[in-house]
């Protein structure tokens, strides 16, 4: 099992390679390209109102999601902690 997680995270990061070559844009930008893409389909996944975040590793192919809650305290203040994020998903372990 372990080996089809890293066969599809080699492979994550070899289609982004193909598309920066044939493309002629670097890669960080088709990366960044494909973590929109997952943000989109986590938020239709999970509701429009989740602040949902994707991250790929560019150096393993490691992918993960987090979702942005906004911590409110008893009396309706605003308690934010953004140096804090809590993963809602993680692939590629």
């Amino acid at each position: 099992m372990s080996s089809a997680i890293s066969a599809n995270k080699t492979e994550l990061l070899s289609i982004a390679d193909a598309v920066a070559r044939e493309k002629s844009i670097e890669r960080e930008i088709v990366l960044e390209a494909m973590e929109e893409a997952i943000q989109r389909a986590a938020r239709a996944r999970y509701g429009a109102e989740n602040d949902i975040i994707a991250k790929i590793d560019p150096k393993t192919g490691d992918t993960r999601l987090w979702r942005v809650v906004e911590v409110v305290g008893a009396g309706g203040s605003v308690q934010a902690d953004f140096g804090h994020r809590r993963p809602v998903a993680q692939t590629g372990r």
